[in-house]
């Protein structure tokens, strides 16, 4: 091949060192940054600036729908949570409404009976039926043993009471009320019903037990030792060992025994058969250093270490007078 001549050649030369310092040029500008080219900087913000002031008046309508929405939004929240709010005082306010009304209700469904039967003291005791007072024949005699008899028989069956009884008089009332419960009551329980009632509080062991130690724990049943109100306090009897005792309670055991009457438990256990139990099988034996007492011991007259002296010296005197009187 032949080689061009030398102008030529120079030509070609100078071309493309031209071409060589353009694409020079051109790589150096791809590969500058904006960030670092403040120029370029400020030249995109401008653009960005006049895309966005560029815009289209459709799209400005759309955004403004969308703030207005947003604030609408923001406001029926406002407005949600503040009858959210509403709602729950005013639900709070109806459950202390409801809860008043119930303690109302309450106070109003209790009695006098229940009242009185859940007194402190009073827990031998159990509700007599409305029916079993409001029958006259179960009332008879009673009338003539309790004062203020009418007055009495209203309060129990809470009848609205009479305004022209003074203050005492009402004490009086009251407590004739509690009498006339209590001669009433010990009618009912000799009834199947009131006997239903005292067999659930004495399987409860509401009584209390024997406080004999062979008779392990007995439960046992209210009685009085006479049917005449005020006459004698209530007791408790055993059906193992058969012995009657004081109750546990000193409350209870200033309860009148006419209340209960003497027939009530034995009539009971003749009705619960099965509650009978078996009499007691051990018996204490009194000792003394280990060995048994000889019941000849018991029938000795007494030593000289038991005597009264102030007694014998009294008899001392006596016998020395009638001394002297036989000597004169």
């Amino acid at each position: 091949h032949l080689s061009p001549p030398r102008s030529e050649r120079v030509g070609l030369r100078s071309t493309c060192m031209e071409h060589r310092v353009i694409e020079g040029k051109n790589r150096e500008g791809e590969g500058k940054h904006p960030r670092n080219d403040p120029h370029a900087c400020s030249s995109s913000v401008t653009n960005s600036k006049r895309s966005k002031l560029d815009k289209s008046p459709n799209e400005t309508r759309v955004l403004q729908d969308l703030a207005r929405a947003v604030a609408l939004g923001a406001v029926t929240c406002d407005r949600n949570n503040m009858n959210a709010r509403d709602f729950d005082e005013e639900s709070v306010d109806s459950d202390d409404d409801d809860d008043l009304s119930e303690s109302e209700e309450e106070e109003d469904d209790t009695t006098w009976i229940m009242w009185w039967c859940s007194l402190r003291g009073n827990e031998f005791f159990c509700e007599v039926e409305e029916e079993f007072i409001q029958d006259d024949f179960n009332l008879t005699g009673l009338n003539t043993m309790v004062p203020y008899y009418d007055h009495a028989l209203d309060m129990i069956l809470d009848v609205d009471p009479q305004p022209d009884l003074t203050d005492e008089q009402q004490e009086v009332v009251e407590q004739a009320a509690e009498m006339l419960y209590g001669l009433i009551h010990s009618r009912f329980i000799l009834t199947s019903r009131g006997m239903h009632r005292m067999h659930a509080k004495y399987m409860n062991v509401e009584y209390g037990r024997c406080p004999r130690v062979f008779c392990q724990g007995q439960p046992v049943l209210p009685v009085g030792q006479s049917d005449v109100a005020r006459t004698s306090m209530v007791k408790v009897f055993c059906p193992r060992c058969e012995d009657i005792f004081y109750p546990h309670s000193h409350r209870q055991g200033n309860i009148d025994g006419s209340y209960f009457g003497t027939s009530f438990p034995h009539l009971f256990l003749e009705t619960y058969s099965d509650l009978v139990p078996l009499k007691p099988t051990q018996r204490y034996v009194p000792r003394i250093y280990g060995f048994r007492i000889h019941s000849s011991a018991k029938s000795r007259p007494r030593s000289a270490l038991s005597k009264d002296p102030k007694k014998e010296t009294n008899q001392d005197s006596v016998s020395k007078g009638d001394n002297v009187n036989r000597k004169a």
